[in-house]
């Protein structure tokens, strides 16, 4: 495995409870040269600026992907879950801060999707957003959008993380045709969410 993983902040944190000797002198180690995850993330957000400019993308195509890729965990205009926010009016953010929030999602994190770490009595170590605690079960949504539900009793320790708990690398599962037809789409999503009824 590359070590680039280990700027990874979903692995890094899964690995301070680890327990493991030496774990920061020997990741010092291990990516001694490699560009900082916020260098390498900026270098991204760039090229994808460059990217889309010269681009033809098509916003119907997009829709496709979204229902395949996002709609797990977002919805626009009814459509998909709602474990992550609501993306109605996503396109008034413009494209720079749509490729920050996709490419870089801890960069800016609104603490109701923050992720937490679970400890377990027995060693184990769960990683995800928190969907409800009902004082004897915990439901929790990993980072493919699958709801694991885990006794309280089994429970040893929950901490909540400045981490999203969306993954950051979405542009890896598509081309980059796809992620720039993905992005037409979210852009041409301007209108904003109905207000709600008392």
């Amino acid at each position: 495995l590359s070590p680039r993983l280990l700027h990874d902040p979903r692995v890094n944190v899964n690995l301070q409870y680890a327990d493991i000797e030496n774990l920061d002198t020997r990741i010092a180690r291990l990516v001694e040269g490699l560009p900082t995850e916020d260098e390498r993330l900026s270098e991204l957000i760039q090229s994808h600026q460059v990217g889309f400019a010269q681009s033809s993308p098509d916003a119907e195509r997009g829709n496709k992907v979204f229902i395949r890729s996002c709609s797990i965990c977002h919805s626009v205009r009814g459509q998909g879950t709602r474990i992550g926010p609501e993306l109605d009016g996503i396109g008034m953010r413009g494209l720079d801060r749509l490729l920050e929030d996709i490419i870089d999602p801890n960069r800016n994190v609104d603490a109701t999707f923050r992720a937490s770490v679970i400890s377990f009595h027995d060693g184990r170590i769960a990683t995800g957003r928190i969907l409800d605690n009902d004082g004897q079960v915990l439901t929790l949504v990993d980072y493919q959008g699958i709801e694991q539900k885990y006794v309280l009793t089994d429970v040893s320790n929950t901490q909540q993380i400045k981490l999203s708990s969306m993954p950051n690398n979405l542009t890896e599962t598509m081309t980059e045709n796809e992620f720039y037809d993905l992005l037409s789409y979210l852009l041409a999503q301007r209108q904003p969410p109905a207000p709600t009824n008392p």
